[in-house]
C-alpha cells in the first residue's frame, strides 16, 4: 500500500487533474489508469511521482485497487462503481461528500471525505488517512448490500410481494 490509485474514463467531469496536483503537491505516487480525451492534458500537469497506466483489465484493476493506499474520488458521480470495486477490495476511498459517495462512504471507517473538491482539500485529506488505520475486512465488509447475490435476494423479494 505504497501508492494512490485513480482512474476511469479521462474526461473533465472526472476532475482528476486534482488527484494529481495533490500527489505532486505531496511528492505522492499516484497510478491512474483510463483513456479519454483529457489525458493529454493531464500528462502535461502530472510530476515524476504520476504513473499513467492507459487501458488495463479487469484483473489488473482489482490487483491495483487492492494494493493501494486509498482510492482518489474527487469529483461527483450519481453512483461510482469504482469507488465501490475499490471499497471491495478492501482499499479505503478519499472523496467528495456529494452523490453516490454520500450513500457508500462512511468517513474514517471505510474512508474520507473531502468537504470541497480542490487539490489542497485532497492534500489535507490525503495527509489524514496516512495517520488513520483502516481495517481492510471491515471496508470490504462496508459494501457487502451491494453484491450479487444481495441483489438477487431483494429482487426476489420485490416479487414475492408483488405477487401476494
Amino acid at each position: 500500500r505504497d501508492y494512490w490509485l485513480t482512474g476511469g474514463r479521462l474526461v473533465s467531469y472526472k476532475r482528476f487533474a486534482i488527484a494529481i496536483r495533490a500527489a505532486n503537491t505531496l511528492g505522492a505516487p499516484l497510478k491512474l489508469f483510463g483513456s479519454g480525451p483529457e489525458e493529454r492534458r493531464l500528462r502535461a500537469i502530472a510530476g515524476p511521482t504520476v504513473e499513467f497506466l492507459g487501458s488495463i483489465t479487469e484483473t489488473q484493476k482489482y490487483v491495483l485497487l487492492g494494493g493501494a493506499r486509498g482510492f482518489l474520488h474527487p469529483h461527483v458521480e450519481d453512483f461510482g462503481m469504482t469507488m465501490l470495486e475499490s471499497l471491495a477490495s478492501g482499499t479505503p476511498v478519499l472523496a467528495y461528500h456529494a452523490g453516490g459517495a454520500r450513500e457508500v462512504i462512511r468517513h474514517q471507517e471505510n474512508g474520507l471525505f473531502l468537504k470541497t473538491s480542490t487539490p489542497s482539500a485532497l492534500v489535507r485529506a490525503m495527509r489524514e488517512m496516512e495517520h488513520t488505520s483502516f481495517d481492510p475486512v471491515r471496508v470490504r465488509a462496508s459494501v457487502e448490500s451491494f453484491a450479487l447475490e444481495r441483489f438477487h435476494e431483494r429482487i426476489q423479494q420485490a416479487v414475492d410481494t408483488l405477487c401476494r
